[in-house]
This record gives structure tokens, sequence and C-alpha cells, in this order.
């Protein structure tokens, strides 16, 4: 299975930030699915997708951004039949897991793993998409149930009854050989089945609960179900004709079953599976997480792809600066930071004296070596020496109301000061990129910038194709794409390859906080934030990642961009641009749990909120579209709704486009349906397909709106609401906002 290099970057996907190392396992599972595809498609075997990968299919047409394992299922026919093929068509190094082949498993599902062991090797790893680790996928069979409800019922009650013996020995420790036999023959004669008694006590007790539901004797089975949550719950059972077709759907970057009859499946296993909800604790999240420790401890902490905090990432040697004004700043707001942990102290008024003094001492170096030229600059300095004094009288008034604000006006007149002293100076401000996304991220950043600082540039960098060892290759430069469209808005290029830093000393703003701790790709180690710093007093973090800022409860979202909060771009530099003060809390958050001996303080100190950078063009349009007369509405249908319902679907959908017809004046319809829609609704509803297309050229013909085939690119750029089915679509236009009703073939 091929991937392109950019397929294990990191992503943001609906909002969801996803580390390049979980789509190099994704790719993995990828892989292996292929293979037990290629069984199935040999020997005639019918497989779906199932459960968080049949919503991924539907929902997203890959996986779930929040979800990291791949599970398909088969009818138990299916899955027997493959199962006494697998050995000998899967890779010899696929290990196939079941109760029946491993005594220590204990899982009704079949799990097919593409190798045992960490493995490092250069043969592994280009097999494996750079993932080391182990993976593998899930396949669950959908056991037939009797169609006469008494009978199942007896069965099942057998089954509950043996699982409550696994569950009472559970929680017994230390029972004795004599015990567990006495429990066995008690689920012998429930069930009327022989135990093995050559396995674990709670491995013989699956394979009794398996056997009796390995055997039906019914012709025609009505439904089907999985059995861990039918014995103990009596819920996961699914009329059978749901899976009589499949229909293909994309998923990453190829395609994958689903059952036809989806949308009835998904309702009855999750109720209300067309809203994406971002939940999920980190329990074995991303799966890989044990074999990633191991990992980690072997090789001493220095895995590629992981960046860990030390203590000596922050420590900084400004030995560099030769510009005494600098320096004298430098040290005004290394004394203000000391004012704001000791104020309450005896020692704070002579902190602000020393503070004060500093500010008369720059004032007269200014005022001597730029004369009027620096005159904003005194004045700022004669304001700071102004509100040191009035906080100096306030500490020894005893009166410390609004000290912290006081406090933070000092930061800002700080600021202030270091802005205006490097206009008149002349110096440098470089903003470094590697990529066109980029360029586009920071634009309105640097244009704002630029109207306060004129010698501002962009600067272009190449970037790296990177193996898992972290060996760069295949160079790749956007330089080129990004020249004419920086300098259109005004923003001139340096040539990253003549410019003397260490001559220079400009300020340095950065996008990319991850350094070499890609997975997939790295910009030169010279452009990274350890190197730097060693040709600056100013290196800027700017955060432009899209993700959405994690919910509570979302602990995977969390856990996922602390990834780029705790990375040596964030750590390294001197300040740290956010965009809102929510931002804010959850990096001081993160950052103070990286060592608890370094004060919270110490990191608010670096962070600046930016303002004014939010592209309001969609809510522009969207706006407007709604001041507008007539209103777009989305309508979607799927193969899937006509399959189950068949005729009362297809008169749910003529109802629809009357009242349509009859709003004419009020709506516009874009009537979408997917590449493949018509083709499967021939396929697996051939009953009703003519009367949908009557319908269909009876909307055409009225001129409502517009009927065609969508995919991503070509959607509708206006959309006041959607209706129809759920799905890929739909989630597209709940993430833009839009209003969504789903249908109900039923009313």
């Amino acid at each position: 299975m091929k991937f392109d290099n950019s397929y294990y970057e990191d992503e943001v996907r609906e909002g969801f930030y996803i580390p390049g190392m979980i789509k190099r396992s994704w790719a993995s599972q990828l892989e292996i699915l292929e293979k037990v595809g290629e069984v199935c498609e040999k020997y005639g075997i019918r497989w779906f997708a199932d459960c968080g990968t049949l919503i991924g299919a539907v929902r997203h047409h890959g996986f779930i951004p929040w979800d990291d394992d791949l599970d398909i299922c088969m009818l138990k026919e299916d899955y027997d039949k493959f199962l006494a093929v697998a050995d000998m068509e899967l890779p010899e190094d696929y290990k196939i897991l079941n109760i029946y082949r491993e005594k220590e498993y204990r899982n009704f599902l079949t799990r097919i793993v593409n190798h045992d062991v960490i493995d490092m090797s250069g043969n592994f790893l280009e097999k494996n998409h750079g993932f080391p680790y182990t993976s593998g996928i899930d396949i669950f069979p959908l056991h037939n149930l009797y169609n006469d409800e008494e009978r199942e019922n007896t069965r099942q009650n057998k089954a509950n009854r043996v699982w409550t013996l696994f569950e009472k020995f559970g929680k017994r420790a230390g029972a004795s050989l004599g015990e567990m036999s006495d429990l066995l023959d008690q689920a012998e004669i429930i069930s009327g089945i022989s135990a093995d008694r050559n396995v674990p006590f709670d491995n013989a007790l699956y394979k009794i609960m398996d056997s009796l539901y390995s055997k039906n004797d019914d012709e025609e089975t009505e439904n089907v179900a999985l059995i861990p949550f039918w014995i103990r719950e009596k819920n996961h059972k699914f009329p059978k004709f749901l899976f009589d077709y499949s229909i293909y759907m994309p998923f990453e970057n190829g395609s994958i079953p689903v059952p036809a009859g989806y949308e009835e499946l998904l309702r009855l296993e999750y109720g209300n599976w067309e809203k994406a909800e971002r939940r999920g604790g980190l329990h074995n999240y991303p799966y890989y997480i044990d074999q990633e420790k191991r990992l980690e401890k072997h090789e001493g902490g220095s895995v590629p792809y992981l960046y860990r905090f030390s203590p000596k990432d922050i420590d900084r040697d400004e030995s560099f600066i030769e510009d005494e004004n600098l320096e004298i700043l430098s040290g005004m707001e290394s004394v203000r930071n000391l004012v704001k942990k000791v104020w309450s102290d005896n020692g704070c008024t002579e902190l602000l004296e020393k503070f004060q003094m500093l500010a008369i001492r720059m004032g007269e170096r200014i005022e001597k070596e730029y004369g009027g030229a620096g005159a904003e600059l005194v004045e700022q300095l004669e304001q700071l020496c102004e509100e040191i004094f009035e906080l100096n009288e306030k500490i020894i008034d005893g009166n410390r109301d609004d000290i912290g604000e006081k406090l933070a006006g000092l930061r800002y007149r700080l600021d202030v000061i270091r802005n205006i002293y490097d206009r008149i100076k002349g110096r440098e401000s470089i903003f470094i990129i590697s990529r066109f996304s980029e360029w586009k991220e920071i634009e309105k950043f640097c244009k704002k910038y630029i109207r306060e600082n004129s010698n501002t540039y962009l600067m272009p960098v190449p970037y790296y194709k990177k193996d898992w060892y972290g060996s760069y290759y295949d160079e790749k430069s956007e330089y080129y794409e990004i020249e004419p469209d920086a300098e259109k808005s005004g923003i001139r290029v340096l040539n990253y390859k003549s410019y003397d830093f260490k001559k220079k000393n400009p300020k340095i703003f950065i996008t990319d906080p991850l350094d070499g701790f890609h997975s997939a790709i790295s910009i030169n180690p010279f452009f990274y934030a350890s190197n730097l710093r060693k040709y600056t007093d100013n290196l800027s973090y700017i955060d432009i990642n899209k993700a959405d800022l994690p919910v509570s409860g979302d602990e995977r979202g969390s856990k996922n961009v602390g990834r780029f909060i705790i990375s040596p771009g964030v750590i390294m530099s001197d300040f740290i641009y956010l965009k809102d003060e929510k931002w804010k809390k959850l990096y001081l958050e993160l950052l103070s749990e990286t060592d608890k001996t370094i004060a919270k303080e110490y990191w608010e100190e670096k962070i600046r909120i930016y303002k004014g950078l939010r592209d309001d063009s969609e809510l522009q349009r969207n706006e407007t579209s709604l001041k507008a007369k007539e209103k777009n509405l989305i309508f979607y249908t799927s193969a899937s709704v006509f399959y189950v319902y068949g005729e009362k679907a297809v008169r749910k959908l003529e109802k629809v486009i009357d009242t349509f017809n009859e709003n004419r004046e009020q709506l516009r319809i874009y009537w979408i349906t997917d590449r493949t829609f018509e083709d499967n609704l021939k396929r697996i509803c051939g009953n009703v397909y003519e009367d949908y297309k009557k319908i269909k050229n009876k909307f055409i013909d009225s001129d409502i709106g517009t009927f065609f085939i969508a995919e991503e690119g070509n959607l509708p750029e206006k959309a006041d609401a959607y209706y129809g089915s759920g799905g890929y679509f739909m989630n597209i236009f709940a993430g833009k906002g839009i209003p969504i009703m789903l249908w109900d073939v039923n009313i």
C-alpha cells in the first residue's frame, strides 16, 4: 500500500490535532487490512467496516480523527471461512489471535497483528510505514440468533449464567485448582458443553460461550448479534438483511465496504451517530502507548519523534549581545520579574530603585546616541520612571489593591520601549517559515507588524523529508511560491543563504515549534529554536495551529495538542504569541506541569495575545446569505435509506420535493449525492430505482435548484441550512456552523 510522505505529517482534521506517529499507525493498520481484504476477495468472503471504523467511513471518509484503531466485522459463516484459510494466505510474520489459538486470549473477536515485537530494522520500517510497533486490526464475528424468541432467550440465559461464573472467578484472588474445577463443572451443567481443561479457566469459559452461539439450525436467520453485548445486555442485535449487500466508501487513501443498511445499523448501535463528539479517555490511547514507553526506556529516552522537556532548555546564554542598551533593557525586564515575585517583601523598594536607575541610564544613553530621533523612546522611559515611582509609593503605603495591574502595566511599557528601540536602531525582524501554508496563516500578523516595524522580512527556508532514524532526504522548497505572494502583500523576502545572523542580531519569529521532532519532515537544523537563540535576544513563537481548543472531557485532544505546546520552539522562545486567553490558560497549565520547580509566572511572562488575525470572510458570506431573501438549502440523500425503507423512502422523497416546490420563492435547493449513489441504488434496491429517477427528473425540470455529484472540492460556497441523511457531507456543513436537520422517513 502506497502513501505519499505528506500523509505521515502531523495534521489537524476537523479541529483535532493528529500527531504524525498516529498517522503512521493508521497506515500500518491499513496495510494489514489490505492483506485481509485480498484474502477475502480470493475466497469470496464478505466483510464490512464496523464500530468506530464504520462511523469513520460514513461520517469522515477515513478514521475518526480522535480514534486510533481499525475494526471490521464478518457474518459468522464468513468469519469461519476466513479463519480456515488465514494461516495459509496471510504473510508468514502475521499472527492470528483468538481464544482457539492463544490460551491467554480473552475475547470473542479475532485480532490480526503484523508482528509481535518492536522492530526498528530498516526492512520492517520500510514495509510498515516507519511505524516500529506492533499493530493490528480486530475482526468481530456476527453470530446468528434463533428466530424463535423463546429458544433464543433460553440460550442467552445459559450463556449469561456462564459469564457470571467467569466474573465470579475474576473477583476471587488465589482460587485453588479444585475451586476452578468445580466452576467448570457448573459451566458444563449449565451449557451442556464440555469444558477444555487444558487451558486457563477463563479461556475455557469463553470457549463454552462461543460454542453456544457457533451453531444455528435456522435456515433463514433473521437477526445477528455481537455476542459479548448480547449475552450480558441483550443489545447489539441487528437485522441480518442490513448485511446482504455492501457499499464501498472512501477511506483515507482507498475505500472500504460498509453494510448497505449502515444508517439503520448505526442508529441501532449508537443512536445519534451523526453528531461528531470528541470524547474518550487516555486509557491505552494511542494503542501503542505502552510499546512507546518501552522503546523510550530502552533507548534512554531518545525516541526520534518525542521531545522531552529538560530544565537546560530554558537556560539562556546572552553573552552574544553586544548592544549595551539591549543589556540594560534585559536587566530592567529581569528586575521587573523579580518585583512581581517579591513585591510584598521589604527588599522590593531596593529593586524598584534599581529598576528606575536602569531606566534613567538607558534614557541618558539614548539622548546621547540618537538625539532628537530618540525623543519618543526617552518619553516612554520617563513615563516608565513615573510608573515605577507610583508603584513604590503604593507598596510603602501598604496599598496593595491593584499591584498586579500596575505590574502588568510595567510589562506593557517595557514591550513598547523594546519595540521603539528596535525601530530607531533599524533592527530587522525576520519571520522564518518553510511552507506556503505557514505564510498564509501569518500574513495578517506580518501586515500588522510591518506597519509598526518597517524593517520586517520574510525568510522562506527549505524543509526535508525525514525517515524514522531522523535522517534527512529529498530537500523541498516552496520559496518561489511564497516570494511573489509575500511581496504582493508588501513584505520583502530574504534569501536565507546570504543572511548573516551573527552580525545582524535580528528579532526572529518562528511558526514551527517541533524542530526535529516531526515524524515525517524537518527544516534545516540551523533554524531550530535551540540554534536560532544563539543569534538573537528576541526569539518569538507564533502559534498558527488550526486545532480547536480541547473542551472538557476531550482528554485525547488535550494530550495531542500537548505535543506542540511542550516543544522546543515554545520552551526555548523568549515570547509566545497565542490566539486568545483560553489558549493561554491551556499553555500555562501544560507548561507548568513540565517542571514543578519552575514558577508558573515564568511561562506567563513569555506569553502575548495577538488579535485581529481571524479570517471573517466565511462569517461575512454567511451573514450576507442570511440577509438575502432566497435561502440556499443543501439536500443530501444516501442509498442506505432507500435500501432499508424501500417504497416508503421513495414516497418521502416525493413529498420532500413537492414541499421544496411549494417554497420555491424562499429556497434554492442544492440536491447532492455522492459519486456512487445511483449505481448503488440500482444494485441494492432496483425495485425503487425507476421511481427515484422520475422524482429526480421532476426536480430538474422544476428548476427549483441544482442536482449534482458532490465532492469536497465542489460543494456550494453559500449554504444556510442542511437537510437529509447524515454522513460525510452533513459533517462538513456542521463544521461550518450551518444548521442541520436530518430527515425521518417515518414522518
